[in-house]
């Protein structure tokens, strides 16, 4: 929510403070959309600037992009004792010397990957492969040579000791080796983990990293192995030292069967990771990624440190004075980030590609923000930031469209005019700032907040339905003198009447004339609704008022006033009780044909025949408008006993019935017959026999 108005002050005359309404739920009224916090920037697209977890966005480091040869992956970055810098790519494995602004290839392996890389004493280059757990030697203007077979499957990781020359980190066997210039080795350790993925040479301590457990080794050769930590993740994904020495690493775990699943949802975390800070005899996590892994580890300028993500391409600085995402690349994995004197080199993966990223801020940034999706077309109002100019500039411009995704249907970017968005009417929008950081630091942006207005969408009437005479009346005595009716949609309503006596004919008297009309109404801005009830006969020109004003979603009328006929239910909805009666918005709908039938069926004529010992009762019953229900029976005023329809089924308005009457005693009989059509009226004949 925006701050109470005082409580946060403009530091530019740039800014401008917007006061927020109260306003009712549901009601059309002004809405605001501020973004003003470090989880809500890293949703936006930032372009040359970071964004700060105490919720500022400032110029980021400069970063170039390199015409990099074409791979997959770039695996990793050394900087060579001659000044350049060296790259291994794959797949195949390449092995570049970087030059200025060109490529040198200098070793290809055709079947293998080069993730393995090492900078050792006079200009010489090391590489290892995978698959094979060979190892090559490769020396300024001379022929790469194979320096030795591990005899394992992999060459994970690599790292030039003065002290302890070459040391190798393998995958099969997990083992550390140290190999001398002649291709002589020796296993210093063996671990009982599945790789040796990290190798760092911190201070006189040789530190190793492993897959599988994610433990932290100190390996030194000379002294007992030790744990440094043991991470809750599946392995160690970098160590470093920050320029006063402290030791910091980072672990990481990947969901494999998301990274390769080609459908899976790119919203989802694929795994996670932390970064830890050495201390005493253990460490603290300082900083940990949700949704991305920690694949690669950097001690940053200004002794920040600097941790890469395996999915999203970000790099992060993760030291609390200065925490936030510091560079936002466009591949998805920043591999390997190598620091030097005059800044960084990136290498990423999906796809392969190097950047140089000098220290100090850029000239220029931009930041997009995510898209707003107003859920309905809005139109839009003033745009308010808060910044700190320390010179230079923001221009805040605009676009809009009606699919969430910006394409070619959207409207071109716009700048402010007046303080306010110029992009057209549409139901998304997009705002973006441009930094320019001329002759100061550049602007420090807080936050931006911009108004919007939705269109009322008319409610919507999704169904009506109109339910049959006396249906879902309980059978059961109420002697508290009330009818009960439960309808189709579960709801129970209940009538203060008179409740005679019920039968196997259906409801009683009182219920057979009551009619439910029942609605489902829906309203996307959640408006309260009121409904009118509107009746017409068929073949009648002008709909009658039954009801208005209704806040509820159903209605009941004693239908027996009504000639018999078809007629249908029409519901007027309107949002008018949350809107101005200018902007308010309103749907009808009608029922489906239903029939009013209060006329009783007639019985026609009522025969007997005698078979043997047993007299034979037919009856004829007419209806004018329903088809016949149920036929009974009653002698002298008896229990009434159920007739049969003689063609076996009740379904058509004239039917006959027929009752067999075993041995009836002799003399004069009062004979009654009783006939409900299916909107529960009852017609009653009698006939005196002997």
């Amino acid at each position: 929510m925006p701050p109470a108005a005082g409580t946060r002050s403009s530091i530019v005359p740039i800014v401008i403070l917007l006061v927020a309404l109260t306003t009712s739920a549901g009601a059309v009224s002004t809405s605001y959309w501020l973004t003003d916090e470090y989880r809500e920037f890293l949703d936006g697209t930032p372009t040359g600037v970071s964004l700060l977890e105490i919720g500022r966005v400032v110029l980021g480091p400069t970063v170039e992009k390199l015409e990099t040869p074409e791979a997959q992956y770039v695996w990793g970055a050394v900087s060579g004792s001659d000044g350049a810098t060296y790259i291994v790519t794959g797949t195949p494995g390449r092995l570049y010397r970087i030059g200025r602004g060109d490529f040198e290839l200098l070793l290809e392996m055709e079947t293998q990957d080069l993730p393995a890389i090492a900078a050792g004493s006079d200009g010489i280059i090391y590489v290892g492969t995978s698959p094979g757990g060979e190892i090559y030697r490769v020396r300024a203007g001379e022929e790469p040579e194979l320096l030795c077979d591990t005899g394992e499957g992999y060459v994970w990781s690599m790292v030039w000791s003065e002290k302890h020359g070459l040391l190798v980190g393998t995958g099969e066997a997990a083992r550390v080796i140290a190999v001398d210039s002649k291709g002589q080795m020796e296993v210093i350790y063996e671990s009982s983990d599945l790789n040796i993925v990290v190798l760092a040479v911190i201070g006189d301590r040789v530190l190793a990293g492993t897959s599988g457990d994610g433990l932290l080794l100190d390996v030194t050769p000379g002294r007992k192995v030790s744990v440094v930590y043991d991470t809750p993740h599946d392995e160690i994904s970098g160590v470093v030292s920050s320029s006063d020495g402290t030791l910091y690493f980072a672990a990481t775990s990947i969901s494999l069967e998301d990274v390769f699943d080609e459908f899976a949802d790119p919203g989802l975390p694929i795994g996670d990771g932390s970064v830890y800070r050495a201390s005493g005899g253990g460490a603290i996590e300082i900083w940990r990624s949700e949704i991305a892994p920690v694949v690669s580890l950097a001690a940053g300028p200004n002794g920040s440190i600097w941790a890469g993500t395996g999915a999203g391409g970000r790099v992060f600085s993760v030291r609390p004075s200065e925490a936030g995402l510091v560079v936002d690349l466009d591949e998805e994995e920043v591999l390997a980030m190598l620091g030097g004197p005059e800044g960084l080199v990136f290498t990423t993966g999906r796809p392969g590609s190097v950047y140089a990223v000098s220290v100090g801020r850029s000239e220029s940034g931009r930041y997009e923000s995510e898209v707003l999706d107003a859920t309905t077309s809005a139109s839009w109002g003033r745009c308010s930031v808060r910044a700190e100019q320390q010179g230079g500039r923001l221009t805040i411009s605009s676009r809009s469209g009606n699919i969430e995704e910006p394409d070619d249907t959207w409207s071109t970017w716009s700048d402010l005019v007046d303080g306010s968005i110029a992009s057209p009417r549409a139901r998304f929008l997009q705002w973006a700032v441009e930094f320019d950081r001329g002759r100061g630091s550049g602007p420090v942006m807080h936050a931006v907040e911009i108004a919007f207005l939705r269109e009322n969408v008319a409610p919507e009437i999704v169904r009506v339905e109109v339910h049959p005479a006396g249906d879902g009346f309980s059978d059961r005595e109420n002697s508290a003198g009330s009818a009960s009716q439960t309808l189709a949609s579960g709801v129970e309503v209940k009538y203060s009447v008179a409740v005679s006596e019920r039968s196997a004919l259906g409801a009683p008297p009182i219920a057979r004339g009551l009619r439910t009309v029942e609605w489902i109404a829906l309203d996307m801005d959640g408006d309260i609704l009121s409904f009118d009830v509107y009746v017409k006969r068929e073949g009648d020109g002008e709909w009658g008022l039954m009801e208005e004003g209704l806040e509820r979603t159903l209605h009941t009328w004693d239908s027996v006033s009504m000639p018999d006929g078809d007629y249908r239910i029409k519901i007027v909805a309107t949002d008018a009780p949350d809107n101005r009666a200018d902007l308010a918005a309103s749907a009808e709908a009608t029922s489906p044909v239903f029939t009013v039938d209060n006329t009783p069926p007639g019985v026609d004529g009522i025969e007997l025949k005698r078979d043997g010992a047993v007299v034979v009762v037919t009856a004829s019953i007419r209806d004018a408008a329903s088809s016949v229900a149920d036929v009974e029976v009653s002698i002298d005023y008896g229990e009434w006993m159920p007739a049969f329809p003689v063609d076996g089924m009740f379904d058509s308005r004239s039917e006959e019935a027929t009752l067999r009457i075993e041995n009836p005693s002799p003399g004069e009989h009062a004979l009654a017959v009783r006939a409900a059509d299916r909107a529960g009226n009852i017609g009653v004949a009698r006939i005196v026999v002997k």
